[in-house]
Formats: C-alpha cells, sequence, structure tokens
C-alpha cells in the first residue's frame, strides 16, 4: 500500500525538525553537497590477483573511471607492491585524463608481480592519506582499493592494532577515517568464498567506509557498471539510467531535470563507436572534444562515450552505434542541484546502508540544493518511480522550508532509487536514478506513538461553532535500551479535500513525552478528519547507527458542527477620491460555513456615520447577492463605484468612511462577522494643496496660470491711476503719394500729376518711442523699430513739450552727406536737425510726398 502526503505552507513544530545526524556520519555533512570529489586509485598488482582478473578488465574500468569523472574532480593514483612504488598526485580530469589514462596503462603493462610477493597495504594506503591530504576544503575524499576479497597483506603489525593477521591495513582504515576520508573496497571473490568478504565488508563500514564484492573474472560491461554505481553515489548532482542489452534510439529529457551535463555511454565485449550522439539541437556531436570540455568524446576496450555540457540539454537525443552491439548503455546526467538523502539516515558514511524497520511505512526526507545551498524549485523526483513509487514534495512531512518529503510502504527491495524527472523512452524503469542501501530490519523498533481524540458528536448533539477538539499524542510505553524517540508533531487533514493538505496543530509538551494540542475544525455535516503524529527514532543495531522517521497512523474523526457561517471582509481602496471621475473600492470577502445545505447571502454599502458631503457609493444594481457553498469556504470579490468628489478646503481634506453590510441569514444559521475593520473603507477627498502635491507638473502649471490671470486684474483695476507713468506711443498711418503734386508751389512743375497712393501702417509695437522709415526699393516704404544702414531715410521721434506731446522728424545718421536726399516738412529741409511734423503736414522725399496722419497716445 502506498501512502502519500503533502503538507501545505511553512511548517513550524514544538520540536525541532527531524535532520539526519549520526555521529558516524556527521563528519560528512560538510561535504555532502560538495560538486567535486577526489579519489586515490589503490590498485593492487600483486601475485594472486591475474587469477582473480586474468583479462585486467580493472585496468579499463579504472581508465573508464577517469573518462566519466565531471570537471572539477581531482584523481591520484598509487600501485599495491612489495615495495614502495612511484604514485600519481592529484590532477583535475579535464586537463589531464590523459595522464591519469597512460599512468594505470604503464602500471598494466608492468605486469603482474611474480609469485611468493607480498602485497604491503599499509604504505599504499599512507601514500594515498598523504595525496588526499592536499585535497582542497570541501572536496569529497576517497580511497578506492582494487584488489581480492580476501585482501592479504604482508604489513607488520602496528602498535596498538587488533586486526586480524595479514590485515593490519585495517588499522590504517581507522586512521584515514579521522582524516575524512572514507575508504571503498572492491574484491574479487571466488564462487563459493563469499563468507571470507563479511568481516572485511563489516569493518569498511563500521568506519565510513564501503565494500563491493566481484566475481572472479567479471567482465568488462559489469565492472565498468561498479565503477559508474560509485561514481553517481559519490555526486550528489549525478544520476544514471541503465539500458540492459539494447542502446535506446530515441531518449527524450524535460525541464524537469534541470540538467547540466550528460553523458552517453555504450558497454560491450568488443570495439563499438558512437556515430550519432543528436542533440535536442538537432546537433550530431558524436566523436567530438572541445579543449573547454563542453564537448568529450572517448573510446577504450569494450566502450565508448561522449559527453555534452553545453547547448540544448532538453528535449529529443538521437543514439546510434556502428561495431560490436551494446550490450549495456548507461546514460549519466547531472543536474543542477545535489540531492541528499536525510533520513533515513546512513548508519556510518554517506554511502553505507540505511537501516529501517520492517512491515512500517518508510518516511523519507531529502534536500535538492543548488551549489549555493539554495533549494532547487520545480525539480521533480520519485521515490521507487518504477512502483510503487511516491513523489517527493515540498510539504510530504512536516519539516522546514527547502525540505522534500515522501512516504513509502515498506520496500520490497533493500536497494531505494531515487528517480529524477520523467521516463526517458516512457517506459517504468528508464529514469535517471540514484541509488541508495535501505534495509529493513526486524530487530528494529517497530515504535509508534498513539494519537487519542475526543470522540465525533453527532448531527444530533453537535460541536458548538466556536469550539475545539482537544488532542494528544502519546508515547510508547517502554522503549528498548539506548532507542531514543521524540515527537515531532500532530497534523490533520481533511479526507474529502481535493488535495490532500496537512495542517500543523499548536501542540504544547506534556509529561512522559507527550504533546497535547487542540484543533478548531471548519467544516461538519460528517466530515471526516484524519489525525496523524510525527517522530524520529534513533539507535545503535551491531554498532551501526540508524536514524529514520515515523508517524502514528491516522486517527478518524466525524466532524458535525452546529450551523454557522462566519464571513470575512477585507477592503481595497484608494488612498483618495479624484475631483473628476469615480473611483472604485473593492472587497475580498471569505465565507467559511458549516451549513449543509447552500443559502443566499446579500450584500448593500453605505456611508459609515453621518459624513456630510460625502460622494454616493453603489453597488452594481444597489445590491449584490451571492449564493455560498454548503460546508466549505467561498471566496468572492465585490466592487463598489464612488461618485467623483468635490474639491475640498485648501488646507484641510476630507475623510469618509464606507461600509459593506451583509443580510441576515436563514434561521438556525449564525452569522458571525470576523474582522470588523475589513468591512469598512476609508477614502480621502483631497484638498487643492494635497492635489498640487500629488499631481505636482500639473499643479505648478495651474498656479502659475493662475497668478498670471490675478496679475492681469489687478493691472486692469489700477490702469487709470497710473496714466501718467505710461510711455507714449505713435498711432496712424502715413499715405505715399508716388509723383505727386506738392504743396509747396515751387516743387510743383517738377513733379507729374499722376498720383499713386500707398498706405504704410505703424508696426503695432508698445511703448517704441523711435520710429524709422525705410524704403526698401523705389515703391515701397515700410516703417520700423530698428535703425537700417542701408535703407533707413527718416526717424521719428516722440517729444513731449509741456503737457503735449509732438512728433518730430529727422534725417538718420546714415542719411546725410551725398546720400542725403531731398527731404521736407512744410517747406522745410530735414537734415540731421529734427523738425516737428503737425498732424496733416507734407513730407517730401525726393518726387514723393507722404501725408502723414501720425497722432501721439498715451495706452
Amino acid at each position: 500500500m502506498l501512502v502519500l502526503l503533502a503538507l501545505t505552507g511553512t511548517l513550524w513544530l514544538q520540536s525541532k525538525p527531524a535532520q539526519a545526524h549520526t555521529a558516524s556520519s556527521s563528519h560528512r555533512q560538510a561535504t555532502d553537497s560538495a560538486s567535486y570529489a577526489d579519489t586515490v586509485l589503490v590498485m593492487d598488482n600483486i601475485y594472486r590477483i591475474g587469477d582473480h582478473d586474468p583479462q585486467g578488465y580493472r585496468f579499463d574500468s579504472a581508465r573508464l573511471y577517469v573518462d566519466l569523472a565531471p570537471p572539477g574532480d581531482q584523481i591520484g593514483l598509487v600501485e599495491i607492491a612489495s615495495s614502495p612504488l612511484p604514485s600519481l598526485p592529484l590532477e583535475e580530469v579535464s586537463s589531464h585524463r590523459e595522464n591519469i589514462k597512460n599512468a594505470i596503462g604503464r602500471i598494466q603493462q608492468s605486469g603482474v608481480e611474480t609469485h611468493n610477493k607480498t602485497a604491503m597495504f599499509t604504505p599504499a594506503l599512507q601514500k594515498a592519506g598523504a595525496i588526499l591530504g592536499k585535497s582542497p576544503p570541501g572536496h569529497r575524499k576517497d580511497v578506492v582499493i582494487i584488489t581480492d576479497s580476501l585482501a592479504l597483506s604482508g604489513d607488520p603489525q602496528p602498535a596498538g592494532c587488533n586486526a586480524p593477521v595479514e590485515q593490519y591495513w585495517l588499522c590504517e582504515v581507522n586512521a584515514l577515517e579521522h582524516q575524512h576520508i572514507a575508504v571503498r573496497l572492491f574484491g574479487f571473490t571466488p564462487p563459493g568464498s563469499e563468507s571470507e568478504f563479511a568481516s572485511t565488508e563489516a569493518h569498511l563500514r563500521a568506519h565510513g567506509g564501503s565494500a563491493t564484492m566481484l566475481v572472479d573474472n567479471t567482465n568488462f560491461p559489469d565492472l565498468a557498471k561498479v565503477y559508474t554505481d560509485m561514481l553517481v553515489s559519490i555526486h550528489p548532482d549525478m544520476f544514471l539510467a541503465t539500458f540492459n542489452n539494447s542502446l535506446p534510439r530515441v531518449i527524450t529529457t524535460t525541464n524537469d531535470e534541470y540538467l547540466r551535463r550528460l553523458t552517453v555511454l555504450v558497454l560491450g565485449s568488443g570495439q563499438m563507436t558512437l556515430t550519432t550522439v543528436q542533440t535536442p539541437d538537432r546537433k550530431n556531436v558524436a566523436r567530438q572534444s572541445l579543449s573547454n570540455g563542453t564537448l568529450y568524446s572517448s573510446q577504450g576496450r569494450g566502450y565508448a562515450l561522449e559527453t555534452v555540457g553545453s547547448g540544448n540539454l532538453t528535449g529529443q537525443w538521437h543514439l546510434e552505434t556502428t561495431g560490436a552491439t551494446p550490450t549495456q548503455t548507461l546514460i549519466l546526467a547531472q543536474s543542477q542541484g545535489s540531492f541528499i538523502l536525510l533520513n533515513p539516515a546512513p548508519s556510518g558514511d554517506d554511502l553505507s546502508p540505511r537501516y529501517v524497520p520492517a512491515a512500517q511505512p518508510l518516511l523519507l526526507l531529502a534536500t535538492m540544493n543548488t551549489s549555493d545551498n539554495t533549494p532547487l524549485e520545480g525539480v521533480k523526483l520519485t521515490a521507487n518511480p518504477a512502483g510503487p513509487s511516491a513523489p517527493f514534495t515540498a510539504n510530504a512531512v512536516p519539516v522546514q522550508v527547502g525540505t522534500l518529503g515522501a512516504i513509502l510502504d515498506t520496500p520490497g527491495q533493500s536497494t531505494l532509487l531515487i528517480g529524477l524527472g520523467e521516463a526517458l523512452t516512457g517506459g517504468k524503469t528508464d529514469y535517471f536514478t540514484k541509488p541508495f542501501t535501505v534495509i529493513p530490519q526486524t530487530e528494529l523498533p517497530n515504535q509508534n506513538m498513539t494519537v487519542n481524540v475526543q470522540p465525533s458528536f453527532t448531527a444530533d448533539h453537535p460541536l458548538a461553532a466556536s469550539a475545539s477538539i482537544p488532542i494528544g499524542v502519546m508515547m510508547p510505553p517502554s522503549l528498548p535500551a539506548g532507542v531514543k524517540m521524540k515527537p515531532l508533531g500532530l497534523f490533520v487533514r481533511d479526507v474529502t479535500a481535493p488535495t490532500i493538505n496537512w495542517t500543523p496543530i499548536q501542540t504544547q509538551a506534556a509529561d512522559n513525552g507527550r504533546l497535547l494540542g487542540s484543533y478548531h475544525p471548519q467544516r461538519g455535516c460528517g466530515i471526516h478528519y484524519v489525525f496523524a503524529a510525527f517522530g524520529e527514532i534513533t539507535g545503535t543495531l551491531n554498532n551501526n547507527k540508524y536514524d529514520y522517521l515515523t508517524y502514528a497512523p491516522g486517527k478518524d474523526y466525524t466532524s458535525y458542527i452546529q450551523s454557522s457561517t462566519s464571513v470575512q471582509a477585507t477592503s481595497i481602496a484608494p488612498a483618495y477620491l479624484e475631483w473628476w471621475s469615480g473611483s472604485t473600492v473593492k472587497w475580498n470577502v471569505t465565507i467559511q460555513s458549516t451549513a449543509c445545505t447552500q443559502q443566499p447571502l446579500t450584500f448593500t454599502t453605505q456611508v459609515a456615520g453621518h459624513a456630510t458631503g460625502a460622494p454616493t457609493i453603489n453597488l452594481p444594481g444597489g445590491m449584490l447577492t451571492t449564493t455560498f457553498a454548503n460546508n466549505t469556504a467561498t471566496n468572492i470579490a465585490l466592487k463598489a463605484n464612488v461618485n467623483a468628489c468635490a474639491p475640498a478646503p485648501f488646507w484641510s481634506d476630507s475623510r469618509f468612511t464606507y461600509q459593506l453590510i451583509p443580510s441576515k441569514l436563514a434561521a438556525g444559521n449564525t452569522l458571525i462577522q470576523v474582522n470588523p475593520t475589513g468591512w469598512q473603507a476609508t477614502v480621502i477627498c483631497p484638498s487643492i494643496f494635497t492635489n498640487t502635491g500629488r499631481y505636482l507638473l500639473g499643479g505648478i502649471l495651474c498656479w502659475f496660470l493662475l497668478s498670471v490671470l490675478l496679475a492681469r486684474l489687478l493691472q486692469t483695476a489700477c490702469l487709470p491711476f497710473t496714466a501718467q507713468f505710461r510711455k507714449p506711443r505713435l498711432t496712424g498711418k502715413v499715405i505715399v503719394d508716388m509723383q505727386a503734386a506738392d504743396p509747396n508751389p515751387s516743387l510743383q512743375e517738377e513733379l507729374s500729376t499722376q498720383l499713386t497712393a500707398i498706405p504704410v501702417a505703424i508696426p503695432a509695437t508698445r511703448f517704441s518711442e523711435r520710429w524709422y522709415l525705410e524704403r526698401r526699393n523705389d515703391s515701397v516704404y515700410r516703417f520700423s523699430t530698428r535703425e537700417t544702414p542701408e535703407l533707413a531715410l527718416l526717424e521719428f521721434s516722440i517729444a513731449r513739450i509741456g503737457k503735449n506731446y509732438r512728433v518730430n522728424v529727422a534725417a538718420t545718421r546714415y542719411a546725410r552727406d551725398n546720400t542725403l536726399p531731398l527731404f521736407r516738412v512744410s517747406g522745410k529741409a530735414v537734415e540731421r536737425t529734427a523738425v516737428r511734423c503737425m498732424k496733416g503736414e507734407a513730407i517730401v522725399i525726393e518726387n514723393d510726398i507722404l501725408y502723414s496722419e501720425l497722432d501721439v497716445v498715451v495706452w
């Protein structure tokens, strides 16, 4: 049976949320999320190892491990020999792959040391520890020993070492553990000798390491799979998909996987070539390598691979090979997030088994964080994707924000697979997965907490609308020695809800480890609630620590509540009303009803109190009637229109409060208004001063125009009193008679009797006391307020004589000497000296006569 739980919201608990914190694994916690791993390969090349691995596949698998290691990893090399041999220090794989693989090849080419040679494990492990001592902070550190299952050595017995004879090197494993270095052993074992491997395996697990047994003469694909599984296990951001006896022609990756790098690896018994690795961008990158490491291709005995770390990695991939038929295809995915399984916690090192009780649902607690420890949003993870499966969700178990969880029935196998994203080809087993060893143990305490809930009320005697249900969590009456159990919290969910959401219940600790709390149900009418409690159990089994979560199975409760309807309103109103247009006031209304039938509810609006001058407010149609659902929550949004307001006085704003009013409900259904202030909305009708600040640019412009208008009005009122101070100006016109008779008899004989009258108006420029008459050509005259060197002939100025004004005429400074034309006014010659021009007098300019109608006025 599969149990799925999903908790919504941020859960806070009375006690600290569960986390993996076993003593033996605590030193690895700091590096579990590291993206880089430093590994030293300690390779046995003495005596019987040639009998266990006659084909030397251990070397091919080690070279494959180097090819698969992601950029940033470092690999070193030490050979187990009868005497100290040169070693290879840590080298970064992306820039030194060939150098590391060549070093492995040199060990292989040197051949197995002859019989009667004794393997010296301790110096090799000491050298490996010294190499890893130079590993950068934050990198995880592993020593991988490739030998036979007996792993016998000729090391002398160190002082204080109690390891079996010919296995004194196990004491060096203890020393490496204190340096936070895990030792992993791959041991070839003859069929039927599996029991000889048990003691070595137990010792390594007890000291933060692991051991993997290999059958003698293991073929290359199987040995390569062991190395690949280890690579995936020590990198929390790596997942592996396995296709046995086939090459998938098409695979599909999704955004849910957040891929950063993908590697296609084909394994077989002969030479193979990847001819097609077509990415979702439709680019064939097979057999391509780039110096920056975003593309890497390699081939070796029994394998071919292509790694892609750039471009679009989401979509369809097409794969083809030539040569030998692949017996196995492995596709490795490196995600942007690192997956850490917190609970159940490992018994020792983070790769060691995780012990859980038999026949009890398995609670999984994990994180999937980016390199900066930020939870990866939207990633899809599934426990046991092949089934029975359970999706990881952010709220599946009651823990802190950023943690993922799932609940499975007791797994039927010792390997728990965590699937990433979707199935690659649509099958149930072809997921990117990460394996964890989870071993059910009948010896582990199968202790459950007990949830006590007050007996259910009935329809005839329902729970009071405002009452709560008392709830308690009871601990087991006794626990085995060394077993610790603590409750983590109490939770409730509505079985009939569309989604299975658990809600935390406020609790307080009591005696004997109990938790006490109460819950106010929101729904009645026979709705079923389930209450459950979660806890953590820790202890030790055969010197191996265990730490897992447990929960008390759901306690059913049938809810009957007195009929009531609570209505909560939250107003959303503009801060200010406008003078020129209406405004909108909104109310978000939540109706929570325990009534068992649908009922209508009508809303109206009004002005609160006796506010004078308040703009009217109206709901559409004057009122709004809604029918709320029975025994559940109903959310509605109301909008009311408020008319424009009249401008308030200059210095003071006006405030108005509007109310939303619900109608009464049917008999027997109590109406409860929650949050009284939310039913009111207060708005401001702004003053002139306030609106000036709200609309600053427009306000400044309006004030400026108003000041101009006021100034003009003030000027108009004062004009009668300022005439004597105002400057005079010319008005009128001049008529030019071309070739006309002059009033002076002495000139008549020289002039023709033809008459052409041309009016010349004075420009309407105010306060001009000097005017200049220009002759633009032989027949065009114009008045100007400026003196022009080439054209100006006469200057008219205004002279004050007593209280009167007269117009004087003079030649300009540019109309004299040889260029001085004949100017006469009333028969008097005009030179530089001004001649008074009386109104109606004629001005003679050569053969033209100007009849002046000029006058002087004061504006």
